[in-house]
């Protein structure tokens, strides 16, 4: 039986979109016949920006960051983007899920690196901080010829460069908010005549002791256990990092890059909820270090990275005492883009041609067992464009080797199509894939080194449009519709009553459509916004190697059907003030969905304000979160906070 919360999870997007254009039309009238055309964003880490034809993509700028200075890359994403976060409450784990895929499906990229763990093919957005971060991107889809393995169901792309390019600046950052948490941070920039440093660093306690409602959620049978509240216990962690980031211009051509980021996260670990406490700890660790070097002339362009990354993980708990990990990665990346303008070539046009190399090695080393795997990779693409830009074609392809053995070719073809001003078609088609990790493969007593890759093949077509439904007023929309198959899909398999191993197991079909839409309204010094982000997700496994096996055709675990977001933004002069509010859908907690989470709707409100005297800035952001006390879980038994506020004071000069 659908519940009331599933049928405004259903009906909401078609009863609210009516409405809203007729709002913008009929009420919001415009106020003058001038129309502004705002510049590009500029994403300066960005790999490989040209080669994205046919990809649905979202930048994410400063101007919504602004919101979320105290908060992690997760709470960014889940409340701005179309990226579901598995999170496991305030200051523990949080990890992506997109379009039906697993964490180590969404690869993560930091200066055209991956930061993905070679232990566990994951990336723990909570030790990111939101702070640290200047833009970052989604793309979304597969992006597995340029980046190769986990990028599956996207890539999401960190910038932590300071877009200021001249002069010197410094901003400073103090914060505070519920349950005793405390913020500070600083950003520097240095600029000379052929030089420029940037500095970052971000620090964050909080005694997380957050409240809630003590209830078992876990449907068919939810339960209020109590209408006190109750307040976390042994959930307290400490965050410092500190990004670095050196240029210099050697003569017309050449220049060099240095780049650090160092973090350390420190974090007690509160039990689920009807479990005994085992006081668990975990301290996290992440040194990445990396030199890039540019040369730029003409039509060519040649980049080369090289990176090393240091990940410790030590964890403790009154029953198993200490167990710690040290992974270690380095990465040499090598890129040739050629622009070519005008030529014969099948079809007459413009055309950019990417040529890369790249080579990988990751390492594990503990008390448990010491393994390596290494991957050597070569790629290209081309991309055309004619009838004066209006149609871009992009062809890729990569070849890869593991640990000596090769894997099939992965190809890709991407389509951009401009029909008219207000109207343009994408569509992509791409072969993708997933190495095991090295817990995967090496785990003491569960590994499993015959586990094959997950690959399958991705297809993706968006219409997206652009119109004016008056003279200030501006409508976009954009749907999606996309189709996943992956084979060799890992899962990990009870052997024995105390142990698991991973075993290629299921064939696991996604599919689904994403609805983006916004109506901008611009009266002079004030700027109304109203926008929605609205997904519907079937991921289930279609063929399975087990007997019996449950899970078949039924919804993957911890994936939501149905997830919205509608904000609403208000902008008079320097203030600003935003409502969003989220749904989320039924996350299935068993493999053949006979128990669930119910959904859950969350509201917050934010406002900021911008005082400017001179060179000196002063802002103030403030931000009330669940406004309207909802008590939910995002994942079972794991308490998430009732309402809570912070506070963001940053001065700029």
């Amino acid at each position: 039986m659908v519940n009331i919360n599933q049928r405004i999870g259903i009906l909401l997007p078609l009863l609210l979109f009516p409405i809203v254009l007729l709002a913008g039309s009929k009420i919001l009238q415009p106020k003058s016949d001038t129309s502004k055309i705002l510049p590009p964003l500029q994403v300066i880490g960005l790999k490989y920006p040209s080669f994205f034809s046919g990809t649905k993509f979202q930048l994410i700028d400063s101007n919504q960051l602004r919101f979320f200075q105290q908060q992690n890359l997760a709470n960014l994403l889940a409340n701005q983007s179309q990226v579901f976060i598995k999170n496991y409450g305030p200051g523990a784990i949080a990890t992506p899920g997109l379009r039906g895929g697993n964490a180590n499906h969404t690869l993560v990229m930091w200066n055209g690196i991956s930061l993905q763990s070679a232990l566990s093919g994951q990336t723990d957005f909570s030790l990111i901080p939101a702070y640290l971060l200047n833009n970052l991107a989604v793309q979304y889809g597969s992006g597995a010829v340029l980046f190769g393995s986990g990028a599956i169901g996207g890539v999401i792309h960190l910038q932590t460069r300071d877009k200021h390019t001249v002069g010197q600046h410094l901003q400073l950052m103090s914060g505070l908010g519920s349950f005793g948490t405390y913020s500070f941070g600083g950003k520097l920039q240095l600029t000379g005549k052929n030089w420029k440093l940037q500095e970052g660093v971000f620090y964050q306690r909080a005694e997380n002791n957050f409240t809630y409602h003590e209830a078992q959620l876990l449907m068919p049978a939810t339960e209020i256990i109590s209408e006190n509240i109750s307040r976390a216990t042994h959930a307290n962690y400490k965050q410092l990092s500190w990004v670095q980031e050196l240029d210099v211009q050697l003569g017309r051509y050449h220049q060099l890059g240095a780049r650090t980021w160092l973090s350390r996260m420190d974090r007690n670990l509160p039990s689920p909820q009807g479990t005994s406490p085992n006081n668990g700890t975990q301290e996290d660790r992440q040194n990445r270090f990396m030199l890039d070097y540019k040369r730029k002339k003409g039509a060519a362009e040649t980049l080369v990275r090289a990176a090393y990354q240091l990940e410790v993980l030590n964890y403790m708990d009154q029953q198993n005492g200490l167990s710690g990990t040290d992974a270690e990665q380095i990465s040499v990346v090598a890129d040739q883009i050629l622009q070519a303008k005008s030529f014969e070539f099948l079809v007459s046009g413009s055309y950019q041609l990417l040529m890369g190399s790249g080579y990988f090695i990751g390492s594990n080393q503990n008390s448990s067992f010491y393994e390596t795997q290494s991957r050597a990779a070569l790629f290209g693409s081309i991309k055309q464009k004619a009838f004066n830009g209006k149609l871009q074609q992009q062809v890729g392809l990569r070849a890869e080797q593991v640990d000596g053995k090769g894997i099939p070719l992965m190809p890709s073809y991407g389509l951009q199509w401009v029909y008219n001003k207000s109207i343009s078609l994408l569509g992509n088609v791409a072969r993708t894939y997933r190495l095991p990790t090295l817990n995967d493969l090496y785990w003491p007593l569960m590994g499993n080194v015959n586990l094959m890759p997950e690959q399958g093949w991705n297809y993706e077509l968006t219409v997206r449009s652009n119109f004016a439904m008056s003279q200030n007023l501006l409508a976009k929309i954009s749907v999606t519709g996309y189709y996943k198959q992956i084979d060799n899909w890992i899962i990990w398999v009870p052997k024995s009553a105390n142990l698991s191993t991973p075993m290629n197991v299921h064939q696991v079909n996604s599919k689904g459509i994403e609805l983006q839409w916004s109506l901008n309204q611009d009266l002079g010094k004030q700027r109304i916004e109203l926008s929605g982000m609205h997904d519907y997700t079937q991921a289930m496994p279609t063929k399975s190697n087990l007997e019996n096996d449950a899970s078949l055709n039924k919804q993957l675990i911890y994936t939501p059907g149905i997830k919205h977001q509608l904000n609403l933004q208000y902008k008079i002069g320097k203030t600003a003030i935003q409502y969003t509010w989220t749904y989320t859908g039924i996350r299935y907690t068993a493999s053949d969905n006979s128990t669930w989470l119910n959904p859950f709707t969350l509201s917050s409100l934010y406002v900021s304000q911008l005082l400017v005297k001179n060179r000196h800035h002063f802002s103030i952001n403030a931000s009330l979160q669940n406004l309207w006390n909802e008590t939910y879980q995002v994942m079972a038994n794991r308490a998430m906070p009732l309402r809570n506020f912070q506070l963001t004071l940053i001065y700029t000069i």
